[in-house]
Parts: C-alpha cells; structure tokens; sequence
C-alpha cells in the first residue's frame, strides 16, 4: 500500500507540472498537435499506474473480499452455536419440567398448598432460564449483526474514497478547492 500511495503523490506532483509544459510547449511537435502529446503522456502516465498500482489494487480487493467471507463464516458459526445453545436449554427446559411433575406427584400427599408453591418456583426458575438464553441469543445475533454493518460500512467507505480519489484530476482538485475557498469566503462575510 505504501508502493501504491507514493505513485499516485508522484502522479499527481507530475501531472501539473506535465500539463503546464505540454500549454507552454510550442503548437506541434515531431509534426504532431500538442495535445496530440498531452493525451499520449495522459495514458502512458496511466498505463504506469495500472502497471504498478493494479496488482496492488486486485490484492487488497482480494483481502477484503476473503476478510468479508471470514467474517460471514464467523458469524454463521456464532449463529449455529446459538441455536445449539437454544436447543440445549430447551433439553433443560423439558428436564426442569420433568422435574416438576415429580415434584408434583411427591407433593400431593402434602397437600396442596406446598404443591402449588413447588410448582411456581420451578416455573419461575425454568422461565428464567428461557429468558436468559432469549438474551444471550439476542445478544450474539446484535453484536454479530453490528460487527457486518460497521465492516461493511467501511468497505464502501473505503472503496468509494479509492474510486472518488481515482476519478479526480488535478484540474477537479483545483476547481473544488477554489469553490470551497469561494464558499468559506462567503460564510465569514
């Protein structure tokens, strides 16, 4: 990435000092029109660039793209560990119910005051049980959610800033500086 970071500052410190001698250079050249010549050092400087910065560019598309699919089977995998942690409380949950109905059945000598009491403890415990697998299934799904919408995020970010710094030329940078240099202006007044 640095190789690729230090031909574009080359690129974009060559470019206007290659434009303002293809305007100062006489009106032809090997009997060609100058703009002949500026277009052909236009695409020899961007012949360079996809030489050198090509590769560069494919690679870390690539790496992102395998980060991307890590990260997807990352979150498959957490879902699936949900699930089987859902299922085991469920096995629970029946094991606590069975639990209770023994409970039930030694109970009733007792009477039924104290069955009804055993009774709605176990429910209390087995529901909070559910409860909390509900929140920690919650719980994984959100973070596993928010961790593909904030990478996913700044793989967009990242690949519009590429295609928005490829897209501008000296002449763009120039023409946006002054504008907003125009507009600042207008803000303080």
């Amino acid at each position: 990435m640095k190789r690729l970071a230090k031909l574009a500052f080359l690129g974009l410190v060559l470019s206007p000092g290659a434009a303002a001698a293809a305007v100062e250079a006489p009106e032809t050249w090997l009997g060609l029109p100058s703009w002949v010549w500026a277009w052909a050092n236009l695409f020899v400087i961007w012949g360079i660039l996809y030489k050198f910065a090509g590769p560069l560019v494919r690679k870390a598309l690539a790496e992102r793209k395998q980060s991307i699919a890590e990260s997807l089977q990352r979150a498959e995998q957490q879902r699936r560990d949900a699930e089987q942690m859902s299922q085991k409380l469920e096995a629970q949950l029946a094991e606590l119910r069975s639990q209770m109905d023994e409970l039930v059945q030694r109970s009733a000598a007792e009477g039924e005051e104290e069955r009804q009491k055993i009774l709605r403890q176990a429910e209390g415990e087995a529901e909070r049980a559910l409860e909390q697998a509900r929140a920690e299934i919650r719980n994984r799904t959100a973070q596993a959610r928010a961790e593909l919408r904030a990478y996913a995020a700044q793989l967009a970010s990242d690949l519009a800033a590429e295609k928005v710094s490829q897209q501008l030329t000296a002449d763009d940078r120039r023409r946006l500086f002054d504008e907003n240099l125009r507009r600042f202006g207008d803000q303080i007044s």
